[in-house]
């Protein structure tokens, strides 16, 4: 760590770099591969609801993304049919913009910025009472100081009791954590409309996206209801079923909810979101526990949808449930998990890298893991 290039260089290279990076970038598939259709769930009412207003905040990091491009893979409400050469727009929802609201109570406190940024380089700083874990701490910080790239961790208590900082300023793409954002504001939307989740979206061509996922083999024209794209965007990360949400629901819906809660970071017009620090990812998580502890029928569906997955970068070993969301670019340079550990008091471990050579990060991500949750937690 203590030979990496300089932050500055970094956060101007991440803005360059974010489009050819993250992995889930446009790519056409034949239209012959075989459909891979889930189960639909059981239906409810349908809505019909207005315009969603444009959130008042603007992104803290807007500087960090000056000239990154926009319109080719990111602006996303409007594309091309390539074969066709014919505009496609798909039907968006109405959306009330009476209806945005936090459709949950807090039980915990709001989280204090303080407590999850770090103030000098490369030193690994805890905030609270942490006694008997200063061998295993000191361990965290030799192994993340050791980490070929960029890495930055942060483990946050739910009750904000005590949390740790590492390179909190270092700037990534959140590649397919930012997933996580899009699908807690809709969800939260559908509860306040009752809206039906048995309603059907019909695959185009340009939802078919490379990467992780299961319906961009499916044949265009198929359909899938709300429920089946909400669960396999969550649980195996699925880039169409991301992409068919995202053209009917739009992304004022989630920059309306991201302000909402103060993370304003994670509001952006692109559609994995802007090259930043990743402190709002832990604001945003926060928010998601307590969303997750309501009685409402989509927060069942983002829980159960995101909760004991098969796969996870960070998951703990040691039979702890677990919730989370990661994400990786195509080349293996940037991977990413957040994870909201269902512990006695439950904790948010959010670990971003940047590895300077392929696959580089698993191992470190794994290790630091570890001893996050079975020897400091």
């Amino acid at each position: 760590m203590k030979n990496k290039i300089t932050r500055a260089l970094c956060a101007l290279l991440c803005a360059a770099a974010a489009l050819s990076l993250f992995s889930c970038s446009v790519r056409r598939v034949s239209e012959d591969e075989s459909a891979a259709l889930s189960p639909s769930g059981a239906g409810r009412e349908s809505v019909t609801p207005k315009d969603v207003p444009v959130a008042a905040t603007e992104p803290q990091s807007a500087e960090l993304n000056a000239g990154a491009e926009t319109d080719d893979v990111q602006t996303y409400a409007l594309k091309t049919d390539v074969e066709t050469d014919e505009w496609v727009e798909p039907e968006p929802i109405e959306i009330d913009g009476d209806k945005i609201e936090l459709q949950y109570d807090h039980v915990t406190p709001a989280v204090n910025r303080a407590m999850i940024t770090s103030t000098e380089p490369d030193v690994l700083q805890p905030h609270g009472d942490f006694t008997g874990c200063a061998e295993a701490l000191a361990d965290l910080e030799a192994l993340l100081d050791g980490f070929d790239g960029e890495i930055t961790l942060i483990a946050y208590a739910v009750d904000g009791s005590r949390s740790l900082c590492y390179n909190t300023d270092t700037v990534y793409q959140p590649q397919c954590t930012y997933k996580a954002a899009f699908i807690y504001s809709i969800c939260q939307y559908m509860d306040a409309v009752d809206f039906d989740d048995s309603t059907k979206f019909t695959l185009l061509e340009r939802n078919k996206m490379e990467g992780s996922g299961t319906v961009q083999e499916a044949p265009v024209g198929t359909e899938f209801s709300v429920h089946d794209l909400v669960t396999l965007c969550m649980s195996i990360s699925d880039n169409a079923a991301f992409s068919l949400l995202h053209d009917h629901f739009g992304g004022e819906l989630r920059n309306a909810y991201m302000g909402m809660i103060g993370a304003n970071d994670l509001i952006t017009s692109r559609l994995y979101g802007n090259n930043i620090r990743i402190g709002d990812f832990i604001i945003l998580w926060n928010e998601i526990y307590n969303y997750f502890l309501a009685d409402t029928y989509y927060s069942h569906l983002m829980k159960s949808a995101c909760t004991g997955t098969i796969f996870a970068y960070a998951k703990p070993e040691n039979g702890l449930a677990y919730s989370h969301k990661s994400g990786d670019g195509f080349d293996k340079l940037e991977c990413h998990d957040v994870e909201l550990v269902w512990d006695d008091v439950p904790y948010i471990l959010a670990i971003y890298t940047r590895a300077n050579s392929e696959g580089g990060s698993h191992p470190t991500i794994e290790n630091a893991a570890k001893i996050v949750h079975e020897r400091i937690y």
